[in-house]
């Protein structure tokens, strides 16, 4: 889970980050990461997508949500 508004270094460029390292050392699988934000619009989610987030979901998070994410992931 990454969250989004830090106060050193936010969410955002965290991932981009954590992506390039990922490309310049030619892992092949790209980490999971899934942002945590505060509130949804198609805005976000294309913000979260163009830093290489693998996809969110909005606080206060609910149980089910967040299973249905993890499992996803999970194998």
């Amino acid at each position: 889970l990454m969250y989004c508004l830090l106060p050193y270094m936010d969410g955002y460029e965290t991932s981009q980050i954590l992506r390039g390292i990922e490309i310049s050392r030619k892992v092949g699988m790209e980490t999971p990461i899934v942002a945590l934000v505060g509130g949804y619009d198609d805005n976000e989610e294309d913000r979260c997508r163009r830093v290489g987030m693998t996809t969110l979901i909005t606080k206060p998070i609910k149980i089910t949500q967040l299973e249905m994410v993890l499992k996803r992931f999970i194998s």
